[in-house]
């Protein structure tokens, strides 16, 4: 059984949050506010029907517009300071403009956003895959140091760039982590996956 991930999504001040899972894809629920949902999200999973699971992880989301009127949701675990500094670089780059391999290489939800989920060197390849809800992808965002920011299209459980890759093709499993991933881009296996930037905040 896979962890549980909460998803904690904000609009802007205006509309307050909503709460989903890609475990549960019947669970929704909002407030007005963070505190609020936060305070009644055990009332909601059990009214949900939600059972136990091994680990559950709580995870931030802002949807994000940029000038261009593209749209994205920018997500990362909550109180986490490592990715929550990579996504305020993402972010930093959608508001640079510096954004055209986001748009032109990251998969689009079907509701016509583009995810971006902040990760660390650390973070395991089937963590990230188990955020993502049945026929959704990523952009994930790695900070590897300084301003390099390193970022890897993933749909459905591969890799995706001029052709799709298997983690098996990549000499890794669910439970390689993202540096090991990156490493295994930089050796030249299918470096069209990685998307390298440089953003200074």
């Amino acid at each position: 059984m896979s962890d549980l991930h909460l998803i904690y999504t904000t609009y802007g001040p205006d509309f307050g949050w909503s709460l989903t899972s890609p475990q549960v894809p019947e669970l929704i629920g909002g407030r007005n506010s963070i505190s609020e949902l936060l305070a009644d999200t055990p009332d909601i999973l059990r009214f949900a029907g939600v059972a136990d699971y091994p680990h559950t992880w709580r995870h931030e989301q802002h949807f994000i517009r940029d000038d261009a009127g593209d749209e994205f949701f920018i997500r990362f675990l909550a109180d986490d300071d490592t990715r929550e500094g990579a996504a305020n670089r993402m972010h930093s780059e959608l508001q640079a403009g510096a954004d055209s391999d986001l748009i032109e290489r990251g998969p689009v939800m079907s509701t016509g956003e583009r995810l971006l989920i902040a990760v660390t060197g650390s973070d395991t390849i089937g963590w990230c895959e188990d955020q993502l809800e049945p026929d959704t992808g990523a952009m994930l965002g790695y900070h590897a140091g300084d301003d390099l920011m390193y970022h890897m299209p993933i749909l459905n459980g591969r890799f995706v760039g001029r052709r799709s890759w298997q983690i098996e093709e990549l000499g890794l499993t669910r439970a390689s982590t993202v540096a090991q991933l990156v490493d295994a881009l930089l050796a030249g296996q299918a470096d069209d996956l990685l998307v390298q930037s440089t953003v200074r905040r």
